[in-house]
């Protein structure tokens, strides 16, 4: 990466924390005004009776769709969580090919001038994506902690390597984050939380991993009673299945 590309992407960096952080705000919002009616004409809950055109081995999908190749990838959501809410126009459980991929990266240059733009296009061409996935959670006892993690597929571990360093300096440099918890049996992730002085209602999260040919990357957002240990649980669990996606660990 040279002199002119990093200050590029140190740049949409910087821009991306706090996009990240509102669209994450956003999509939390979202879920709380979804179902804040919840609680009206509650009535009590019974099994109801098994559903005699259901097979016994088929998969479910509250857990998240199953799959091969970069789609196993992603952790069922566990004991404690459901899929969350959509992000965006993705949905909560998308896998995208390479073209969509790209298209998604580029995307973020978006706030950038013609030639950066294309600096940045040309980098992103380096990297050789071959694709992202991603997935929302949402913590099912509290209902008030929505995750999502993403998964860069790549060609060139060595600018996933770049990328991740060049993140993490930014956020270092900035100096307004805080580290976050560790993740246990995986010293390399890191995270980052949201200033502990801020005067807004929410909390956030993000942490990053680099796994091979893969980025990994989680944001959680929630009131400022986050639980950012579940969180960092979840990116551990994340992090373990991706090694061995046919464990559910």
């Amino acid at each position: 990466m040279n002199a002119r590309t990093k200050r590029l992407v140190t740049t949409l960096l910087s821009t991306t924390l706090v996009l990240g952080a509102a669209t994450g705000g956003a999509v939390y919002t979202a879920h709380v005004v979804n179902n804040a009616d919840r609680t009206v004409d509650t009535e009590v809950w019974r099994k109801p009776a098994k559903d005699p055109y259901k097979s016994d081995t088929s998969p479910d999908l509250s857990v998240g769709l199953g799959g091969e190749g970069l789609r196993q990838k992603l952790l069922p959501a566990p004991g404690g969580w459901r899929l969350g809410p959509d992000e965006g126009q993705f949905g909560n459980d998308t896998v995208l090919d390479k073209r969509e991929a790209v298209a998604l990266l580029q995307s973020r240059a978006k706030a950038t001038d013609t030639r950066q733009r294309r600096e940045y296009r040309e980098y992103i061409d380096a990297m050789g994506v071959q694709g992202i996935a991603f997935r929302t959670y949402v913590a099912s006892e509290e209902d008030d902690q929505v995750v999502t993690v993403e998964i860069v597929q790549v060609e060139n571990q060595k600018a996933i390597r770049d990328m991740v360093r060049l993140r993490r300096g930014v956020f270092d440099a900035l100096g307004i984050v805080r580290d976050g918890p560790k993740i246990k049996g995986h010293p390399r992730a890191r995270c980052f939380q949201a200033p502990k002085n801020s005067k807004s209602e929410l909390d956030g999260m993000m942490c990053d991993a680099q796994d091979g040919e893969y980025m990994i990357t989680l944001t959680a957002n929630g009131p400022k009673s986050l639980d950012v240990k579940a969180s960092a649980d979840l990116l551990r669990r994340q992090l373990n299945h991706l090694r061995s996606p046919g464990e559910f660990i």
